[in-house]
């Protein structure tokens, strides 16, 4: 009888044993998850949520890198130091679109080569 007791007793704790087990596993893959969201999260803070996908074209930089000038229209640059250094000269950026914005964010310039 009580090889029967210690075997119910050692049954009932290991139960909780086995559900601390399983427990202590989701909190790991719930700050993953948690982080990728935050990430994502600061991304839409930095370049908008309503961004469209990566876009190319040539254009003038206004003084001071704040404007890009292409085809009569004049956007508005969310990172305007991308072009800080190319100011008053004609460049070719990739960029996301910004709709909720309104403004272009420039992920990568290309001084344009003048003809030859």
């Amino acid at each position: 009888m009580q090889k029967l007791i210690t075997a119910l007793l050692a049954l009932l704790l290991l139960i909780p044993a086995l559900a601390f087990g399983q427990y202590s596993q989701s909190p790991q893959q719930d700050d993953k998850n948690a982080q990728a969201q935050r990430n994502e999260s600061a991304q839409d803070d930095q370049i908008g949520n309503g961004t469209q996908p990566r876009h190319t074209m040539s254009g003038m930089v206004s003084n001071g890198g704040l404007n890009l000038t292409s085809n009569d229209r004049v956007y508005t640059l969310d990172n305007p130091d991308s072009l800080k250094s190319h100011d008053n000269q004609s460049v070719t950026v990739e960029f996301l679109f910004n709709t909720d914005r309104n403004k272009i964010h420039v992920t990568k310039v290309n001084p344009t080569q003048p003809p030859q």
